[in-house]
């Protein structure tokens, strides 16, 4: 694939506005899939960003998500590791000793909380899929806006571990996260805040929990690309996608834990809700 010297920069300079876009949409509950369809909704009608913003070759696009999730995924690892790695020496502990240990738990509880998205998830690849509208953005962004001030308003935490009867709900709440703008982030921290855990407790098992369902989606969508004739090599040409969200990530989430610690993430949820009413406003009377 030969491009132009020109062409290679406004690519670069899409694919740093895409990776600047996931990682801090990732990192926050507000829906990086929804703003990055927002982006390129807007920045068809935004004319520096139209002269700016170079489509990316058609035959790599199937790969744009995996590429951005992966980003993320190897950044959550990074970020967690502590966490992780006190999961995994606790899942080989257990099983050595042949006894019960925190680790083997911790695993548990990731399976459970993971299968009832994997089922619903395969179930609506294969039979039905909710389009992604300007409209349908916003109302899910009401919506899921308006329950997450809520969580953050009504309830107090008292829970600083996390027992199977809440991994379970959560698991069961992500499902939530296959309806386009409802942020995966955002439906569970909304899910554990009315479990009344704590903020920064819940967000870690959250991103925790996202692994397998990033990790799976990413096999799921590289083999349906790989399958119908595409070739895996031009995933290099996504690289700068894969690195850019993978460095926004990291650079956020010191960010997101001192937002917890310090104040509460109240303020995303009107994010949303004022985002998704303008959307809702743009489609009905602005939209030709």
């Amino acid at each position: 694939m030969k491009l132009e010297n020109q062409t290679i920069i406004f690519l670069m300079l899409t694919q740093i506005i895409y990776s600047l876009i996931q990682g801090i949409a990732e990192t926050f509950p507000i829906s990086s899939s929804a703003h990055i369809f927002l982006t390129d909704f807007f920045s068809k009608k935004i004319p520096f960003l139209a002269n700016k913003m170079t489509p990316l070759p058609a035959e790599i696009m199937p790969l744009l998500d995996v590429c951005l999730h992966m980003g993320s995924f190897f950044a959550i690892i990074i970020y967690f590791r502590k966490t992780l790695w006190k999961i995994v020496s606790g899942v080989f502990s257990g099983i050595f000793k042949l006894q019960h240990t925190p680790g083997l738990s911790g695993l548990l509880m990731i399976i459970m909380a993971t299968i009832p998205t994997i089922i619903v998830g395969y179930f609506s690849k294969k039979y039905f899929k909710i389009p992604i509208t300007l409209l349908s953005l916003g109302i899910a962004f009401v919506v899921f806006g308006l329950l997450h001030m809520i969580s953050e308003k009504m309830t107090t935490p008292e829970d600083s571990v996390i027992s199977f009867r809440q991994a379970i709900i959560i698991g069961v709440a992500q499902v939530l996260a296959l309806v386009p703008g409802s942020s995966r982030l955002g439906v569970c921290v909304t899910a554990s805040r009315f479990l009344k855990i704590k903020p920064w407790q819940g967000i870690e098992f959250a991103f925790i929990l996202s692994l397998p369902v990033l990790l799976g989606a990413a096999s799921l969508s590289t083999y349906d690309f790989y399958k119908t004739g595409g070739n895996l090599q031009l995933v290099l040409n996504l690289w700068p996608i894969i690195a850019g969200t993978f460095i926004v990530n990291l650079m956020m989430f010191p960010i997101l834990r001192r937002l917890v610690m310090r104040f509460s993430l109240f303020i995303f949820g009107l994010y949303r809700f004022l985002l998704g009413s303008f959307l809702i406003y743009y489609s009905y009377f602005l939209m030709k």
